[in-house]
């Protein structure tokens, strides 16, 4: 009997090794992939663009070619999906000769479609208590500082007087969204983006809340340099300014992820979920490259042309070698990722089951930096213990098997990117182990240059391979 056993397991792992065998993906597959997302036709895939929609398409005729099941009851591998965002209008105070733009706090309780209003000192605020066009100046080095001089000014005076926070200007305009932030902000830039684009916080909640402290106080947020240039001048003659507002309106996105899944022997399991995100960037969120931009649109071959192809090609591989997982194993390809993770959180925030551990492929298609010696380096990033466990287990498969390939476990730049800014998986956090698959930052980055020449198919090529071999071998 145990002669019988040994031999009937032999057999299965003769069988996983002959699929796994027949199930090896070409460069040439993989080139064609990054190639055509790449392409002008798709113009850089941007979330809710015509192109951005060709691009679904193209990916939902690869997973029909091998049969892979549809995600839902709809019968449909897309899931569309809207999101809402508010344009702000920007707030100016305009002088006789010029204008230039403030923070308005709480423009919503407090619009002006056009007031006049004037600066006053300190001194002067107890003489003009009653009047709302007059605001308060108060000089900070930081917005929370300035922020609790203001709250401090209101309970010891009163009044309906606004308040204008003059802010220093500051050359580096570098940010990170959250509370802490928001606290330590010292130019109007930062308060702008930290104070109206809110839905990209991590602690959202608590940056509203300390906002709300404020929402009765009419409070401008200007920067020094133009300050003092601009409307000083007009105080100390007691001339009257105009604050002019635009209300600010309502934009409904419409985006599309693409998913497929695996069915898993055992019902009721929590499910693994493969993602990368298919869009790109556009020009509002590029960056400037010194070199000679070598296209006229962003391309994103690595970002993220490269996951995509591995998502693509890990799923027709794993169903061609007949892969009968224990739990369902989604591969969603998401959408909107560049504009806030819109698509990811989505599919979590909608998924009818839980999830056991996310596997997230972002930028998987250059060398770090360039250098030659990351020719043939992933770097791999597990949170909690499942997702630590993979990526363990995935690295002792490549040392046994890989030709080349080499799994770094540890990379300081990997993990202040997912401290600071955080891909799709994190739209699955805290309630769900993840593992990040990443080849590092290059200067090609959002730049018109990450284009699909420079791509490293051998290493691409042979970590999709991999991935495949070690799910089979599970």
């Amino acid at each position: 009997m145990r002669k019988l056993k040994a031999h009937v397991a032999l057999i299965v792992i003769v069988f996983q090794f002959y699929c796994i065998g027949n199930a090896q993906v070409s460069e040439q597959t993989i080139k064609d992939h990054v190639y055509y997302l790449a392409s002008e036709e798709l113009n850089g895939r941007i979330a809710g663009t015509e192109e951005g929609r060709k691009a679904a398409e193209y990916i939902v005729d690869e997973l029909k070619s091998n049969s892979l099941t549809v995600f839902s009851d709809s019968g449909q591998y897309y899931q569309d999906f809207t999101h809402s965002n508010d344009v702000k209008k920007p707030s100016l105070i305009i002088t006789d000769q010029d204008s230039f733009a403030v923070v308005h706090i709480n423009k919503m309780m407090h619009f002006n479609k056009r007031k006049p209003i004037r600066f006053i000192t300190q001194q002067q605020q107890l003489d003009c208590l009653s009047d709302s066009g007059a605001y308060v100046i108060v000089n900070a080095e930081k917005f929370d500082e300035g922020m609790q001089l203001i709250k401090n000014l209101h309970l010891q005076n009163g009044g309906s007087n606004g308040y204008v926070l003059v802010l220093p200007d500051k050359k580096n305009r570098s940010y990170r969204i959250g509370l802490k932030h928001l606290k330590k902000a010292d130019n109007t830039h930062e308060v702008f983006v930290i104070t109206n684009y809110l839905k990209y916080a991590r602690d959202k909640e608590d940056c509203e809340s300390y906002l709300k402290e404020f929402e009765h106080l009419n409070i401008l947020v200007a920067n020094q340099k133009r300050f003092k240039a601009k409307a000083e001048p007009m105080l100390m003659n007691e001339q009257n300014l105009i604050l002019e507002e635009d209300k600010d309106s309502l934009i409904v996105n419409h985006y599309r992820n693409v998913i497929a899944k695996i069915e898993g022997k055992q019902t009721g399991k929590p499910a693994i979920v493969f993602c990368a995100h298919y869009d790109h960037v556009d020009s509002t969120a590029a960056r400037r490259t010194k070199t000679i931009a070598e296209t006229d649109y962003y391309p994103g071959a690595d970002d993220n042309a490269s996951g995509t192809a591995a998502v693509i090609e890990i799923a027709k591989q794993l169903k061609k070698g007949n892969y009968q997982p224990q739990q369902d194993v989604y591969f969603c390809l998401f959408d909107a990722e560049e504009q806030g993770l819109y698509g990811s959180r989505h599919f979590a925030k909608n998924i009818d089951q839980d999830v056991d551990l996310v596997i997230n492929m972002d930028m998987i298609g250059r060398n770090k930096k360039d250098r030659k010696r990351c020719d043939n380096i992933i770097f791999a990033k597990g949170q909690g213990k499942t997702g630590k466990d993979f990526i363990k287990g995935f690295d002792k498969y490549c040392r046994e098997n890989a030709e080349s390939l080499k799994i770094r476990r540890y990379d300081m730049e990997l993990m202040l990117l997912l401290m600071g800014y955080p891909s799709d998986q994190a739209s699955f956090r805290p309630d769900s182990d993840t593992s990040v698959f990443y080849t590092g930052l290059h200067k090609d980055y959002h730049t018109h240059n990450d284009t699909p020449d420079k791509i490293n198919y051998k290493k691409l090529t042979e970590y999709i391979n991999m991935m495949s071999g070690y799910l089979m071998s599970r």
